[in-house]
């Protein structure tokens, strides 16, 4: 009887089809942890941006109602 020739063993070849579907599935797992990270990023510098504008608006009207007082005293 010669060696055998024959093409992948059924139970490799279901092995690796198991293992490909559950790596897909890590990484998709991954790169939806990946993308919720970088929007919570996003959504960090959006609000610090509209928290620099809030305080610039108050401090404009800090200085309007000082001026308004200091000229009332005049």
């Amino acid at each position: 009887m010669g060696p055998k020739k024959g093409g992948v063993n059924q139970k490799v070849a279901a092995a690796k089809e198991k293992k490909a579907a559950a790596q897909s599935i890590k990484d998709a797992e991954k790169a939806r942890q990946v993308e919720s990270a970088t929007a919570a990023e996003w959504a960090k510098g959006s609000n610090q941006r509209g928290a620099a504008r809030k305080e610039a608006a108050a401090s404009k009207a800090d200085e309007q109602a000082r001026k308004r007082r200091e000229k009332e005293a005049l």
